[in-house]
């Protein structure tokens, strides 16, 4: 459940799109010092995780340039610890959703692949704990979207705990947006596997509830929380393009998988 947090590049100044290739980039170095092969795997919701935390403490950073084997040029990177956080809960999702992905499936080479991601060093005993929720509770078929979406949502709350995070008179706002930010990615993840679940015999907590009007309505409730969070946290810096992903990205991506023609409403 990965990569649907971004920027709405229709509406975003170009500098401000390029400050965001420049964390793109960034956790994309960041990942590799971890472990080159999870350069491969990186998603925008990480990269909007070193976005986001960078600018709550960050006021200035100054671009460095590195050599990118993948478009085989210099290009603008921004370092910071936030940026490595960011990077090393990216391998570790990855790492978890391939192992899940054989213990659904029995893919050995999603089993390779998470064996291949180096893990070990990395701490996220919450995390793993509330993706082991999550799992159960698909394996048993489970389809109350409500509970789902509610571990989810605590799984981003905990990537906000960090000490100073917590140290911030606007902490409450902050694990109130990564909370519905949570609920939104899990839910608009169901909607845009439903169909290839469907047609593969696969669980899908959807499944024979699939209502097109019904999810626009809890996607764009969570939004609106998301919006009202949004506007009491105080960004030292990067405010526009948050802001454009939580006013344009996110009911964007509604619309594009909401209205695929092989979306329907059931």
């Amino acid at each position: 459940m990965f990569g649907y947090v971004r920027p709405y590049k229709d509406e975003i100044k170009i500098k401000e799109f390029e400050i965001f290739k420049n964390y793109y980039c960034g956790t994309c170095v960041a990942v590799g010092k971890h472990n080159y092969l999870g350069r491969f795997l990186l998603n925008y919701d990480s990269v909007f995780l070193s976005l986001f935390l960078s600018s709550l403490f960050l006021d200035s950073e100054i671009p460095k340039k590195k050599f990118c084997p993948f478009v085989f040029k210099k290009v603008n990177i921004y370092s910071n610890k936030y940026i490595d956080y960011s990077a090393s809960l990216n391998i570790f999702l990855v790492s978890k959703k391939l192992f899940d992905d054989y213990k659904d499936n029995k893919n050995f080479f999603a089993l390779l692949g998470a064996k291949m991601l180096d893990t070990k060093s990395q701490n996220f005993e919450k995390v793993d704990s509330l993706l082991n929720k999550i799992w159960e509770l698909e394996k048993k078929e489970c389809n109350d979207i409500d509970k789902l979406t509610d571990l989810f949502g605590e799984i981003l709350e905990t990537f906000t705990e960090i000490e100073e995070v917590k140290l911030r008179k606007d902490y409450a706002a902050i694990r109130f947006f990564s909370y519905n930010l949570g609920r939104w990615i899990y839910l608009i993840d169901a909607i845009d596997d439903y169909e290839k679940d469907v047609k593969k015999g696969k669980f899908n907590p959807l499944k024979d509830k699939f209502n097109k009007d019904m999810l626009k309505f809890i996607l764009a409730n969570y939004i609106k929380n998301i919006q009202n969070a949004f506007e009491l946290i105080d960004f030292k810096k990067n405010r526009p393009i948050i802001e454009n992903v939580v006013y344009f990205g996110l009911p964007k991506r509604i619309e594009e998988i909401l209205n695929k023609n092989t979306c329907k409403a059931r």
